[in-house]
């Protein structure tokens, strides 16, 4: 009986330590949330003002990443964006971009996004990086 007790109290605390900082796979779910979909609008912003194209880019394709729990909450993921016909500063200038359409041969650019939120402060942070396809 008392070995039962030990095993399960050590399997609760494993548990526990492994959810705590370990990266865990972003699941549809995540990504459909509102929140997320907020850090997605966010970083495809700065995504676009890393970018040297006077084109805008949007999302285009399927986003994959991982979520940490850590003081706070970390995202890493991938944004595939795709170059539009609209002007990057027109729809940074309006906040719109509606309307916008991929261009027939335009440019596809992963963009890699670290986002963190702070726990104590709910600062956030969003990094990115950029690779060509």
């Amino acid at each position: 009986m008392y070995r039962f007790v030990f095993l399960v109290i050590c399997m609760s605390n494993y548990m526990e330590a492994s959810l705590v900082g370990s990266k865990v796979p972003l699941t549809p779910e995540d990504i459909k949330a509102d929140e997320f979909q907020d850090i997605i609008l966010r970083s495809e912003i700065e995504c676009n003002l890393g970018l040297s194209s006077a084109n805008w880019y949007e999302l285009n394709g399927q986003i994959t990443g991982t979520k940490q729990v850590i003081a706070g909450l970390k995202y890493e993921f991938r944004l595939p964006l795709q170059e539009t016909d609209c002007n990057k500063q027109t729809v940074l200038e309006n906040a719109e971009q509606n309307g916008c359409s991929y261009k027939e041969s335009g440019t596809t650019v992963n963009c890699y996004v670290v986002f963190v939120q702070e726990a104590d402060t709910g600062e956030t942070t969003i990094d990115v990086t950029f690779r060509e396809d």
